[in-house]
């Protein structure tokens, strides 16, 4: 948010037109939507993180201000490291790519996850 609402708030006063954007992270999604309105842009732009961050659910679920983000799980990254570090300490051969499922989380799904946690 620190540094993505001042970037955002620059191009946008010096003129910069755009229709969609596609942040970082959700923090930086969340600090892109609040220049924008600082701003008082009114014409719609998509806007869509990545995390599925607590924070961003609740606005896809309670607004129509954001379009979507990308639900990583942290959970699910950190038992697939335990489980590696787990083979490395005893031994045992392991994978070294290992490929986590997402899931795009839209206000037309996400009904269909927890608003409050992460995934």
């Amino acid at each position: 948010t620190e540094i993505a609402m001042p970037a955002v708030r620059k191009f946008l006063q010096s003129g910069g037109n755009v229709d969609t954007l596609v942040s970082l992270n959700d923090r930086s999604a969340i600090g892109a939507l609040a220049a924008i309105k600082e701003q008082g842009i009114t014409h719609p732009i998509a806007i869509y993180g990545i995390d599925g961050s607590p924070d961003m659910k609740a606005l896809l679920h309670s607004t129509d201000d954001v379009v979507g983000t990308v639900a990583q799980s942290p959970l699910k990254m950190g038992d697939r490291v335990m489980e590696v570090i787990q083979d490395m300490t005893a031994g045992k051969s392991y994978q070294k790519e290992i490929t986590i499922p997402v899931q795009m989380m839209t206000k037309e799904n996400i009904d269909y996850f927890d608003v409050n946690g992460w995934q």
